[in-house]
């Protein structure tokens, strides 16, 4: 794997104060830790988005449902996956989500939205009680009233496009928009730069990844987060019903996070990174990604450390460990990697010395998946 390749997904997402994504077994178990994450974006003092929560939170819930619904990813073979988006733009939210729908239900699709994206508040008001009324109720769902709440309560165009995959099959790219003040253009389009960040997360095997301000207050959540997404895509459990190496993979995702919040550059960027947990289909093994700019200086030292470590085996690793948390003179950043190395099966990292002033840094961590 090309760990380089994530740094085309930050610099895809470099304006964006917030971008949040979910690409695996969608499940309504997933639903309660998504939110979660997205609530301790939005209530956050610094962003001043509260007023927004409620809606955010709701129209990520109706995306959500729409993809349990009307999906037929799972018609397909891997690598192919769902995918929900959430970015933050100039106070903007876009939700974008891509998924599979057959080619007979692509024109009756894009003529319905394109319907809707003419009518005024009135036109759409009537429509939906007019088909609350007439009760038009597939098996699956509720005759288009979700694209019709989307319009309304947003008050923005809905996009969409439509990408072949074969004969049978299209990807389905959509896209609502919550503004956060009527002075910020409306109606934006994002959606083609969506495909380039669809395909890059497939390439990785991305399940999760999350990108802003690595707040202490969002570390809880994001911890959340990686355990259920490990749970819904896990058959291997043990008696509790959790996967057994499940305390494993959330350790290591601590002593990174903590990694990001301590060391990531805090002028320009704000503590801003990228954390991605996927699986990796060649090795059968989850693993970890976390991108951010470092100070130089630190940088240095922190390859130090790296390299010290790097290739010591478990059980030397383990001694020192133990004999480091004797030690006085061991370094918290000493500690967090000795605990990472411990628990991973492989290590990789990616340096790009910008300038004397600030370093990118990808790390990556796989962990082996217990049998």
């Amino acid at each position: 794997m090309d760990i380089s390749k994530v740094y085309k997904i930050f610099e895809t997402l470099f304006n964006d104060e917030f971008s949040m994504i979910y690409s695996g077994v969608f499940s309504n178990s997933i639903l309660t830790p998504l939110t979660d994450l997205i609530n301790s974006f939005m209530t956050d003092p610094s962003v001043d988005l509260k007023k927004l929560n409620k809606k955010v939170a709701y129209m990520t819930i109706e995306n959500f449902q729409n993809i349990l619904r009307y999906s037929e990813t799972e018609m397909v073979k891997a690598p192919e996956k769902d995918m929900l988006l959430i970015r933050m733009l100039n106070r903007n939210i876009f939700i974008i989500t891509v998924n599979l729908v057959r080619r007979s239900k692509a024109d009756e699709i894009g003529s319905y939205v394109d319907k809707l994206n003419k009518l005024d508040k009135k036109e759409l008001s009537d429509l939906y009680f007019q088909k609350l009324t007439n009760q038009a109720f597939s098996a699956k769902g509720g005759a288009g009233l979700g694209f019709i709440e989307m319009i309304r309560k947003t008050k923005n165009k809905l996009f969409y496009k439509f990408v072949p995959y074969n004969d049978e099959f299209v990807f389905f790219y959509f896209q609502i928009q919550i503004s956060g003040k009527e002075t910020i253009s409306k109606d934006v389009n994002l959606l083609d730069s969506v495909s380039e960040i669809y395909n890059t997360i497939k390439g990785l095997g991305v399940n999760f990844l999350y990108k802003s301000k690595m707040a202490e207050g969002r570390l809880m959540p994001l911890i959340n987060m990686i355990k259920d997404t490990v749970k819904s895509s896990s058959t291997d459990a043990g008696e509790d019903g959790s996967p057994q190496y499940l305390r494993n993979l959330l350790n290591i995702s601590v002593e990174i996070l903590q990694d990001i919040f301590i060391t990531a550059r805090k002028s320009e960027l704000m503590k801003d990174a990228i954390f991605i947990y996927g699986f990796n289909p060649r090795t059968g093994n989850y693993y970890f990604l976390a991108s951010s700019y470092v100070d130089t200086y630190m940088m240095k030292n922190k390859i130090n450390i790296i390299n010290r470590y790097l290739n010591k085996d478990k059980k030397t690793l383990q001694k020192i460990f133990f004999d480091s948390l004797l030690d006085d003179s061991t370094t918290d950043e000493e500690l967090r990697f000795l605990g990472i190395f411990r628990g991973s099966s492989n290590f990789e990292y990616f340096v790009d010395f910008e300038n004397e002033d600030k370093t990118f840094f990808v790390q990556k961590v796989e962990v082996e998946v217990s049998k």
